[in-house]
């Protein structure tokens, strides 16, 4: 059976030395000027601008972009010690950022920005490259198609398979298919198709890897 369309953007999984993902995040700020929708596992960018007490500014990263980090949380305030909690609108239900046009207000989101970080992210539908074999396709780069959902709690952005390649500018390296029991159960290693393969992964191209260039 093959493996069921299901995207979830990008799901810190682990580090590179082996250990579980820590769960450990930073705050940026989203401008309520911003005219783009945000969910979970969504990667962004960093935006050249910052809040009146200090935090850094983010922006949806598209599927070329060198990323700063993914999207695991979104809180209603700022939670920093210079915020009043006082008559504050805490609106926890607050799970994906959809307001397309001018926001109501500023959002805060939680990112994953660690640069070691692996991912588990899923493929498209479509071929490989060149009729590279899904075994083939590991360790190689790929850029990633960027979320394009207007309802949901979940990044639906994913990993396209017909970018795959040994270019070193491409943002995502593929370290793997996600090897238990049910995950990619209908995946054949010795095909040149892995139709929604779920993958690991890391970034290829982050902002905090050094040597990169500033906004």
């Amino acid at each position: 059976m093959a493996n069921v369309n299901k995207p979830f953007g990008f799901s810190p999984w682990r580090h590179i030395n082996g250990s579980p993902w820590n769960q450990q995040v930073n705050t940026y700020y989203i401008a309520a000027a911003d005219t783009n929708v945000y969910f979970v596992g969504d990667p962004v960018k960093s935006a050249a601008t910052m809040d009146v007490n200090g935090v850094p500014g983010v922006l949806l990263a598209a599927g070329t972009d060198t990323v700063r980090g993914v999207i695991v949380g979104i809180l209603p305030i700022n939670p920093g010690p210079s915020t009043s909690l006082v008559g504050a609108s805490l609106a926890l239900e607050d799970s994906a950022i959809l307001i397309g046009a001018s926001k109501t207000k500023d959002y805060y989101v939680l990112v994953a920005d660690a640069p070691d970080i692996i991912y588990k992210v899923q493929m498209d539908n479509g071929t490989n490259t060149g009729s590279i074999t899904v075994a083939a396709s590991a360790n190689k780069n790929a850029s990633y198609t960027a979320n394009t959902a207007t309802t949901g709690v979940q990044s639906n952005a994913v990993v396209s398979a017909a970018t795959i390649a040994t270019t070193s500018t491409l943002n995502v390296k593929l370290m793997g298919l996600i090897n238990d029991p049910v995950t990619n159960s209908g995946v054949s290693t010795t095909g040149t198709t892995g139709q929604y393969a779920v993958w690991s992964c890391m970034f290829n191209q982050h902002e905090l890897m050094g040597g990169t260039t500033a906004v």
